[in-house]
């Protein structure tokens, strides 16, 4: 059988139920806080996946970390990248346009491999979505305020509830399903 593949919105979902919850029973607590504990949380997730994908451990994302763990995140516990995943990831990551997924799968197996998606990650300019210098290297800020450029789809400069939600999801750790 095979692996199947669910979406953490739960996941997020019982955390922020949780920090809503919590704040609730605080007679001081603003609806601010509530958004407060939230934006903690999200950033908790957010600092633990740079630590999984920074595999050297020098707090730094550079040379294929960030890619691999790109790769990594989007095709899920069975390591494959379709084109419904890698659009739908894209999406949550980046602002430029993605590339046709049939121009990336060079060997056409129906997937992406990480060699695969270097080239749209090497095209693209993504600079100002992720680069505070222009070093080739990822920062723990760095990478969160990417994660925070890329999820203010509004552009207002600040995450609403909503937009703090789907970022959550996108770095909320995929959970085990019971046939893995």
């Amino acid at each position: 059988m095979g692996m199947k593949k669910i979406k953490p919105a739960f996941v997020l979902g019982s955390l922020l139920s949780a920090a809503a919850i919590g704040a609730q029973t605080t007679a001081a607590q603003t609806p601010a806080g509530v958004f407060s504990e939230g934006a903690d949380e999200v950033r908790r997730l957010s600092d633990d996946m740079f630590s999984r994908w920074d595999t050297n451990e020098n707090r730094i994302l550079e040379g294929d970390e960030f890619l691999i763990g790109l790769h990594q995140r989007w095709s899920g516990q069975d390591g494959t990248l379709n084109k419904p995943e890698y659009e739908e990831s894209w999406n949550d990551w980046f602002v430029a346009q993605a590339p046709d997924f049939l121009a990336l799968d060079q060997n056409y197996d129906g997937e992406i491999s990480v060699e695969e998606l270097k080239v749209p990650l090497t095209d693209a300019d993504l600079r100002g979505e992720w680069q505070g210098v222009d070093d080739a290297a990822l920062t723990p800020e760095e990478f969160w305020a990417g994660l925070n450029k890329v999820s203010d789809v509004d552009r207002s400069g600040d995450l609403d509830d909503r937009e703090l939600e789907a970022l959550g999801i996108v770095v909320a750790p995929v959970p085990h399903t019971a046939d893995e």
